[in-house]
């Protein structure tokens, strides 16, 4: 019993090393009032949301999949930015209830430190970050294919082709990777480049 208590009061002091507290009404009230950072800003915190609407525009970007856009686009869309809003308010409630200010201000993976299964967490960081590039990697050469089947810019227009009964745009999406992989290039510098700097 005794090394159970030792334990407990062990782990409430790590705890509250690294900014975790426990939940407290006083903590809350405490952090629901701006206090920015010099230099910062309503507008420069507010940044935080947007990877709320990149997913979104990834599913307007695939809409063309879909049965019934016309219908589905918007409902969906809605439906994406309204969960994603409420589980982002949610979510900073709870930590601003658990958490010290600066915790909050400057450990970046506080989220992980005080969920229940900080593995799962990262897991889940991980697989949504994956999925958001991959997103990306599927949705700009949908544009792709749009702009050349319009023929907007006449080049392209061999772009427009697709393959299967989703007509994916497989020349399309080569060329993006091509794209991107020459742009992750260029700002990686060598490392060759260092050493003869």
């Amino acid at each position: 019993m005794k090394k159970r208590r030792r334990r407990k009061r062990k782990r409430k002091e790590e705890n509250a090393e690294h900014g975790f507290i426990g939940y407290s009404p006083e903590l809350l009230q405490n952090n629901a009032l701006p206090d920015y950072s010099p230099g910062e800003s309503f507008f420069t915190v507010f940044g935080v949301f947007f990877p709320a609407a990149t997913g979104v525009m990834a599913g307007f970007n695939m809409g063309g999949d879909l049965r019934e856009p016309a219908a589905s686009i918007p409902l969906g869309s809605l439906a994406a930015v309204g969960i994603s809003w409420f589980l982002y308010i949610i979510f900073t409630f709870l930590l601003g209830a658990i958490c010290t200010r600066e915790a909050l201000r400057y450990d970046f993976l506080i989220a992980e430190k005080v969920s229940l299964v900080g593995f799962l967490f990262l897991l889940g960081l991980y697989i949504s970050s994956l999925a958001s590039c991959m997103g990306g990697l599927y949705s700009a050469p949908r544009i792709l294919q749009c702009i050349a089947q319009e023929k907007v810019i006449p080049a392209l227009a061999c772009l427009g082709q697709g393959k299967g009964p989703n007509k994916t745009p497989v020349a399309a999406i080569c060329l993006t990777s091509l794209v991107t992989m020459a742009f992750v290039l260029v700002g990686q510098p060598l490392p060759c480049a260092w050493a003869s700097a």
